[in-house]
């Protein structure tokens, strides 16, 4: 609780000094958001520490520009703690806070150059950005937490990127982070870890586009000896291939919608690797239905997903979904999600 209190204090601190009739300025305030994840869970067989309602994540989220050369954006987050072992995963108790992004990116780089420096998600795949209450089912694929864990790569460090002048929308990008995010890197290694994605966005008509997408990612690994001895150490390689057709009815504003996203992901020996593929449709005003696929190819384990979202708007929704597994596990989820505040804008 002592967590929460002090995100309440800051929060506090903050939206009251936006508030109070100085005469100062308040133009550089910056824009805050909270957003409040909750779910409720049951599995067949039964896990009697583990169904039940939690908190699943509170994220709060400060952007603001900061001077002519930078914007900043702080994301925090209040959590269960994270386990990467299933059976550890229902004995967790008690909540941790995390400094999700933290990172400054400038306005003044020459044409299609961008910058951003500090702690942010890896841009590997489609998935590994996004935050959870982003997330197109309540938990990641089980091929992308094969590798990445339960919760999505973060590391410290600088990217560049450029937008390429071609006729239709490329971007490549270069991070050279700290190699410290303990599932996928020695975090006792002082070596860096670096990464690339490249990424194409084609408009195949007034309604769809088509985006097709390659990373790679590579960072310390391996035993380390004692001084004496001589220093042996491999470099652990990760690569990903992504797929993403998105087709909206523009003729209403309020129109049906079709997102198809498709992530193939491998480490470099071949011992993690998976493939997952998710469609969503949007068949009515507010209302959504989504099929995901999962498959873990090392385990050989299959997960089939199923799920009915009520979105009244871009800030809340309510989800039921059914998760199937090879080894004849159901899950069955209940999540809601408001978000308040000046909330930025997803990514296309």
């Amino acid at each position: 609780m002592k967590h929460l209190f002090f995100i309440v204090v800051l929060c506090s601190a903050i939206f009251g000094q936006s508030a109070t009739a100085t005469g100062a300025s308040k133009t550089m305030n910056p824009a805050i958001s909270a957003n409040g994840l909750f779910i409720g869970r049951y599995f067949e067989p039964a896990l009697p520490a583990y169904n039940g309602f939690i908190l699943q994540e509170m994220e709060f989220q400060f952007s603001s520009v900061v001077d002519p050369y930078f914007q900043a954006d702080i994301t925090m987050a209040l959590h269960p703690p994270h386990s990467h072992d299933d059976e550890d995963e229902h004995e967790t108790h008690g909540m941790t806070v995390d400094i999700e992004e933290g990172f400054l990116k400038t306005f003044f780089m020459p044409r299609g150059f961008g910058f951003r420096f500090g702690k942010f998600l890896l841009p590997f795949g489609k998935h590994n950005p996004l935050h959870t209450h982003m997330y197109p089912f309540t938990h990641a694929p089980s091929s992308v937490m094969n590798i990445f864990g339960e919760h999505a790569a973060a590391d410290v460090g600088g990217e560049l990127s450029y937008s390429l002048p071609l006729p239709w929308y490329s971007e490549v990008i270069f991070t050279a982070t700290d190699g410290n995010y303990e599932h996928l890197f020695d975090a006792g290694s002082s070596d860096l870890a670096f990464g690339s994605r490249f990424s194409n966005l084609f408009d195949i008509s007034e309604s769809a586009t088509v985006e097709l997408g390659g990373s790679y990612l590579q960072g310390p690994h391996g035993e380390h000896g004692e001084i004496e001895e001589e220093h042996h150490e491999e470099m652990a390689q990760f690569f990903g291939a992504d797929l993403t057709f998105k087709w909206r009815d523009v003729r209403k504003s309020y129109g049906k919608a079709l997102i198809w996203q498709n992530e193939f992901l491998t480490d470099a020996e071949g011992e993690k690797d998976g493939f997952y593929s998710i469609l969503q449709f949007k068949f009515a005003r507010r209302f959504w239905i989504s099929g995901g696929w999962s498959s873990v190819f090392d385990s050989g384990v299959n997960e089939y997903k199923t799920q009915l979202a009520f979105v009244p708007s871009e800030f809340s929704f309510v989800r039921l979904e059914s998760v199937y597994t090879d080894d004849d596990q159901w899950k069955f989820f209940v999540q809601t999600n408001f978000t308040i505040g000046s909330h930025p804008a997803h990514k296309y």
